[in-house]
């Protein structure tokens, strides 16, 4: 992973998170087989991920790839620019090659490096 981090207007900003994929995740295919219970451990940038639900109106059908995500927000994609979509208020659908998964926002409202301790609970309820 390389971050890059600067200062602008007196506070820090996490710049240029990326990720190196294998050549099977640049291909579309994760190298873990993804189920109902781990793709909330599953590192989320780069999947393709639909709003089904949402409190917010506006967000629902917001469709493409997930860009960047932070505790609160998931960054996507789409065809008119990147949005942000609030991820409590929402429920998602990721989709991976041919399987879909529907997640509700509050199972991943956290940071993505501390997602995976906290989304423990989570993972037992899944069925």
């Amino acid at each position: 992973m390389l971050c890059v981090f600067f200062r602008k207007a007196g506070s820090m900003k996490l710049q240029g998170y990326r990720r190196r994929y294998s050549r099977s995740e640049s291909a579309g295919q994760s190298p873990v087989e993804l189920d109902n219970r781990n793709i909330l451990l599953h590192e989320l940038i780069g999947l393709e991920v639909r709003v089904v639900n949402s409190h917010d109106p506006k967000q629902i059908g917001t469709e493409g790839k997930v860009h960047y995500e932070t505790k609160n927000t998931l960054e996507i994609a789409t065809r008119e620019g990147i949005k942000k979509v609030v991820k409590k208020i929402s429920t998602f659908k990721f989709i991976t090659g041919k399987k879909s998964y529907i997640v509700k926002g509050g199972e991943i409202s956290f940071r993505p490096y501390e997602r995976i301790e906290k989304s423990q609970k989570f993972c037992k309820k899944r069925a």
